[in-house]
């Protein structure tokens, strides 16, 4: 394995097409425009739309009543790493070359979790620091090691594993897990006391922890999971700090509680029991369980929106939904026993969410939809964006073209009539010959753990 320096972003020169005419220069962003993109793993309406209703969802309502709200189509098996990697590059798998929770080693053949030096292509965070947009990336998917960029970046340090509870940042001295190096000390704090934050917090999304009556497996599920949330409080929190001193015209915040949460209390939650037989002390114990942790989310996402700049635009999107994960679907095992006891699924792809609220921003809300109970909103299959939608969408939000080797397309109606009557300009690439790292798989001194919380989410074998 190999660990090389990840290459400068400020380039000697650019070469693009641009518009029909061809410029050394890369091309500049509108100054005007600020964005906030937080993506919410396993975020799903079918989960969401009754929270909304009855109010328990207060910003996330905002942003819809506010807004353009749409379902988000994803792919299928819906990968976490894969998902995120395409809606951050506008490529498919085949294209940004991360196919799933590993890759393979080429010296021993072994498989390893996949490191961000092993995405092919660039990402929108690369291409906004070509084009002079500070950034700040906290928390996302395959960004370990933390890779350079024009502003900072909080990776998920890979060791832990991004799996089981995502990803965290530690204070251990790795200055790999940011951008700069020295930025570690300058969040240290925040780290220390959001571990502390989350500690509360979780006691009181999960009270079942407590109980005597909570079988053992659950338990063990439960201990898991507070590193999960003890994540989602760091990354939380770092990216309101960076968004208040740093004030970047871009930032993405990743939080991943609530795949995890869904994971495991989908059943209770929505109950199958002619698939998941339930008592009901245990839907009474814990069929909040799922909502709790999006309530959680939701001032997650209040806090960071009130951290953002005046004149931010906000999106947020989820890589999938969740569903039921039917037991016929799974390879027969003890379903009582940890970690098995997986009732929520997304292999098959259930549609993600997306919002877009705030300057720019069109508004598709309907009331009547809201009233009625109608379980989606009604945009029509054509007005359904999907995951390798965003970049290429967000590309135009900021005045800047889109390459021609980029799948996704610009979603129009998402926009209000000024960016929307925009003609689109377009780039046949926004790559550099040489550009990315080398993409041998990096060694990390805890693979073995991040393999076997893999294994525990049934993600691999």
């Amino acid at each position: 394995m190999k660990h090389l320096a990840t290459p400068g972003i400020l380039l000697l020169s650019l070469m693009l097409v641009c518009c029909g005419a061809r410029t050394d220069v890369p091309p500049q962003a509108d100054p005007d425009r600020r964005l906030l993109l937080i993506g919410i793993d396993g975020a799903g309406w079918d989960a969401m739309i009754p929270l909304l209703r009855r109010g328990e969802l207060p910003h996330l309502e905002a942003l819809v009543r506010s807004g353009y709200a749409a379902r988000l189509t994803t792919m299928a098996p819906a990968l976490s790493p894969v998902v995120w990697t395409t809606i951050a590059t506008g490529k498919r798998p085949a294209q940004h070359g991360i196919r799933g929770f590993l890759g393979r080693d080429p010296d021993t053949g072994e498989g390893v979790p996949v490191t961000s030096n092993m995405r092919r292509v660039s990402a929108l965070w690369n291409i906004l620091s070509v084009a002079g947009v500070p950034v700040s990336v906290v928390g996302w998917w395959v960004t370990w090691p933390a890779e350079e960029v024009n502003g900072t970046m909080v990776s998920p340090y890979a060791a832990p594993g991004q799996t089981t509870w995502k990803g965290s940042v530690y204070l251990d001295g790795r200055s790999d897990q940011t951008w700069p190096g020295d930025l570690l000390a300058r969040i240290g704090p925040t780290i220390e006391q959001g571990v502390g934050k989350a500690k509360d917090s979780f006691r009181e999304i999960f009270p079942a922890l407590e109980n005597t009556a909570t079988p053992d497996y659950l338990k063990a599920f439960l201990k898991d999971m507070l590193w999960v949330h003890v994540s989602d409080t760091i990354f939380r929190d770092i990216g309101a700090k960076l968004l208040e001193e740093d004030k970047p015209r871009f930032a993405a915040v990743y939080l991943g509680g609530v795949d995890v949460t869904g994971h495991r209390f989908w059943r209770f939650a929505h109950p199958r029991p002619d698939e998941w037989p339930l008592t009901g002390t245990q839907r009474e114990a814990y069929g909040d369980s799922l909502n709790r942790y999006y309530r959680w989310t939701d001032d997650a996402i209040g806090r960071l929106v009130a951290a953002a700049p005046p004149g931010t635009t906000v999106m947020v999107v989820s890589d999938h939904g969740m569903e039921l994960a039917h037991q016929r679907d799974r390879p027969p095992t003890d379903w009582n026993q940890y970690p098995h006891e997986i009732s929520g699924g997304h292999t098959r792809g259930p549609d993600g969410i997306l919002l877009f609220s705030g300057p720019g921003a069109a508004r598709n809300f309907d009331p009547g939809w809201w009233d009625n109970g109608a379980a989606l909103p009604r945009l029509g299959e054509a007005g359904h964006p999907g995951v390798l939608d965003v970049t290429p969408s967000l590309l135009h939000f900021f005045a800047l073209p889109v390459a021609d080797d980029m799948t996704g397309k610009i979603r129009m109606p998402m926009f209000s009539n000024e960016i929307a009557a925009r003609s689109p300009a377009r780039i046949e690439t926004w790559e550099q010959p040489g550009g990315r790292p080398d993409p041998t798989p990096m060694s990390s001194p805890r693979m073995d753990e991040v393999k076997e919380r893999l294994r525990g989410l049934g993600y691999i074998d």
